[in-house]
């Protein structure tokens, strides 16, 4: 434990002192969270216990994998070809790098020994002729030897035993030349092995980094895409920071698993392979002594990895967190610094990076706990091995290049083993990230078209609500029993206090939701039978958070409509008086707007957004409160082109201003979801309910001088 004066540290080093605990907060649809999701997935697998837990993690492929891989072997299938060809090379490169050079180290040291041993009884010989020639000399020299038959019979023998051993000297050289030839063309062959497998792994390579690069680019768009087509229910269950997250970090992820996975994995997997099958043919004692080795080193391993998947998925999960506080803050650097609270938002992110780093040290020591092992598994194997065979060799029973080769093949497999390990523990990283990347491709969008769905040519006649009930959470509706009609050149307003359900009526429109009951029709055609793209193109919205993109003013007016020429663009942004103000800009039309529009003024903004939705021209128009947010200048400059826009269209305004409300055709009046009253302004005044009530409020806060408010603020104070 680090002490220091005033302050607190962990294990790592960290000052604990200044940094809260940090708990993310819960989503408002647990059930379309997918970190949610995922995290109550982890939870049941932790419950399993005991054989139930050790059958789990010895399965080869779980369902959820299964449908991981199902998925992913859609963006595989395109490039297979190459993919096997690679894994061929792999194998190859693989088998000869283990196997192969392993047999040619057997058949050197075969061809070596023997001619060791012929090279040792060629010395002996040789003493043995010298000594005999020495015994010839002197008994030719006795003059015994012609009348003892004993001395001559000896003499014979000694002569021809001369005479064998000098052919055999003879034989032993050329032997040996030939043993050396030998010896030379096993060293070649064994460069060439080394040559080719290092040529192999080169083209493997190539081939492995330009296809997952295409797979990971295809997986990212396809995402990006699916994402678009998304829901807002999804989108709103879950932080945008965490999908980035998701397309991002995990789908690099994903490419990493493919990389090691086709590159090291396969070809570690043949040289385990290759290697084993060297030892197995050895004898019957190495086959039973190695199969024993190697499924004792991948138990572990597999339980250590299904562990590290664990881990990660917990840690993936923060990480996501993360993202999401770190978007947030980026983007909302203007309340944070009106409200002083960087520091705030400094202790929240390091809490959750102190989490996020206290996670991965748990999991990185239980990734360092696979090398080890195997190391120790695969030494005591080898000792094991050493003394076991080595008492064989000794006893005669086994040949010495089988225990060299023995031994050496499970140095082999011990490596191969080794980084077979960390390949699975990559694998486990890979195949979560695999699995978040799956979870987003597998939701389905809740807006769908009829198979017969015909589009919206025009809009001639009415929008009518039939009795629509709606809410975002199945047994809490938002919207109970709407029904009011629109017809064609009206301008309908709709107004409530906060919480009635006002954006939530115009959002279905669009079908940005569908009604859980009842129907919405066009021209007596209900929604779901138009298709979506010619029904939103009917429909254009205003709205008080205008959303601008990171481009110039000039796309940003065009969005949406490719094609458009720079004239129409033009006059669009003079009806919604923004001509002035863009020329104003150093670079015009040109001008880049940084993110979310930041370099505009509220009011600025607005303009751009109404000019956009006169570019595209619309039948149907929805303002919602999309002059709520302004100073009077501004606001006066925006009605100005909100009243350009709202021209010859049927228009659903959400209504704050005095103005919009009494000149509307008609006025919607909505209370908890539900509508109280409907009709013009004067006859709802006449009926003095909830809407005149509200509407007197606002009239005496204006005679006392008040700015004009919104009408919405005083429903509260309605009984």
């Amino acid at each position: 434990m680090k002490k220091k004066t005033g302050h607190t540290f962990d294990d790592d080093g960290d000052d604990d002192s200044i940094e809260p605990s940090y708990t993310p907060p819960r989503p408002a649809d647990p059930s379309g969270d997918l970190d949610a999701i995922a995290r109550q997935s982890l939870d049941t697998t932790q419950e399993l216990k005991g054989l139930a837990r050790v059958r789990q993690v010895m399965k080869p492929v779980s369902s959820e994998d299964a449908k991981t891989y199902k998925k992913l072997f859609v963006y595989v299938k395109p490039f297979l070809p190459r993919i096997v060809f690679a894994m061929f090379l792999a194998a190859a490169s693989g088998a000869l790098s283990g196997g192969v050079t392993l047999l040619l180290i057997q058949k050197g040291l075969d061809t070596i020994l023997p001619g060791g041993f012929a090279q040792m009884q060629a010395k002996q010989a040789k003493e043995e002729v010298k000594d005999d020639k020495k015994e010839i000399k002197k008994l030719e020299k006795d003059p015994t030897v012609a009348n003892d038959p004993k001395k001559a019979e000896r003499l014979e023998e000694k002569k021809e035993t001369v005479q064998e051993t000098e052919q055999f000297l003879q034989l032993t050289k050329e032997e040996q030349a030939e043993r050396k030839a030998k010896l030379f063309e096993i060293v070649l062959m064994f460069l060439g092995i080394v040559l080719t497998g290092a040529m192999l792994g080169f083209g493997q390579t190539l081939i492995m980094a330009s296809v997952t690069r295409k797979i990971v680019r295809r997986i990212r768009d396809d995402c990006f895409e699916h994402l678009m087509r998304l829901p807002l229910r999804f989108h709103h269950s879950n932080h945008s920071g965490k999908l980035v997250a998701r397309i991002t970090k995990d789908i690099n992820r994903l490419r990493d698993l493919l990389v090691s996975m086709m590159i090291t994995g396969v070809k570690e997997l043949f040289i385990f392979l290759s290697a084993l099958a060297v030892a197995l043919v050895q004898s019957l004692w190495t086959a039973a002594f190695v199969v024993a080795f190697v499924l004792v080193a991948i138990v572990p391993i597999r339980i250590i990895a299904d562990k590290i998947r664990n881990r990660d998925r917990e840690e993936e999960a923060g990480s996501g967190d993360m993202f999401a506080v770190l978007q947030e803050a980026l983007q909302s650097q203007k309340v944070i610094k009106t409200f002083t609270a960087e520091g705030h938002e400094t202790a929240k992110f390091k809490a959750i990076t102190k989490d996020i780093n206290r996670k991965q040290l748990r999991t990185q020591r239980l990734r360092a706990w696979t090398e080890p092992l195997v190391d120790l598994i695969g030494g005591v194997g080898v000792a094991v091995g050493f003394a076991f065979l080595g008492g064989l060799v000794l006893k005669g029973e086994l040949f010495f290049s089988v225990l060299f080769i023995t031994l050496l093949a499970m140095q082999r497999i011990n490596a191969s083993v080794r980084k077979l390990g960390k390949t699975q523990n990559d694998f486990a990283r890979g195949i979560t990230a695999g699995e978040r990347v799956a979870k987003i491709l597998d939701q389905s969008p809740e807006i769908h078209e009829a198979p017969d769905a015909r589009p919206l040519e025009t809009f001639a006649e009415t929008i009518e609500f039939n009795d629509v009930v709606f809410g975002y959470d199945p047994n809490r509706p938002v919207l109970r029993g709407i029904t009011f009609t629109v017809n064609k050149g009206e301008t309908v307003a709709i107004v409530g206090p906060s919480g009635a359900g006002k954006t939530s009526l115009v959002d279905l429109l669009p079908r940005l939701y569908d009604p859980s009951d009842g129907s919405i029709t066009i021209d007596g055609t209900d929604l779901r039978d138009y298709t979506l793209k010619s029904l939103r193109e009917r429909i254009g919205i205003v709205s008080q958070e205008t959303m601008l993109f990171r481009d110039t003013i000039k796309q940003n007016i065009a969005y949406g409509l490719p094609d458009i020429d720079d004239h129409s663009i033009v006059e669009a942004a003079r009806f919604a008086n923004a001509h002035e103000f863009i020329l104003e800009k150093a670079m015009g039309y040109d001008t880049p707007l940084g993110e979310r529009g930041g370099r505009l003024s509220g009011g600025e903004k607005q303009r751009i957004a109404i000019a956009r939705a006169l570019l595209k021209n619309p039948p149907i128009l929805i303002l919602d409160e999309a002059t709520s947010a302004l100073d009077a200048e501004a606001e006066h400059r925006v009605q100005e082109a909100l009243e350009r826009l709202m021209k010859g269209r049927t228009t659903i305004v959400i209504a704050h201003r005095l103005a919009t409300i009494t000149r509307a055709n008609r006025i919607v009046v909505m209370h908890r979801g539900q509508i109280l009253e409907q009709g013009t302004h004067h006859e709802l005044l006449a009926q003095n309910g909830r809407y005149a009530k509200a509407y007197n409020l606002q009239l005496e806060a204006m005679k006392r001088g008040e700015r004009e408010k919104d009408i919405d603020t005083f429903f509260g104070d309605v009984a």
